[in-house]
């Protein structure tokens, strides 16, 4: 059995929600107009950036602890 199953499914969660979230930002920002277009989507964007790095951030904190 892999031991880093759990944890490439836990990144994997966390990459897929950050796209999904960047996604229905897109989606919502395209059926407005204006300023409140791009506030939109810049809330999404950086909701999902921040959901996506902490998949990231964990996994490069388990290699890097597991190579000491």
């Amino acid at each position: 059995m892999d031991t880093y199953l759990g944890l490439r499914l836990y990144v994997a969660f966390y990459l897929t929600v950050g796209v999904t979230i960047g996604t229905l930002g897109g989606f919502f920002a395209g059926r407005t107009s204006g300023m409140i277009s791009l506030v939109i989507w810049a809330s999404f964007t950086f909701v999902a950036l921040v959901v996506a790095l902490k998949g990231v951030i964990v996994l490069i904190d388990e290699f890097a602890s597991g190579t000491e």
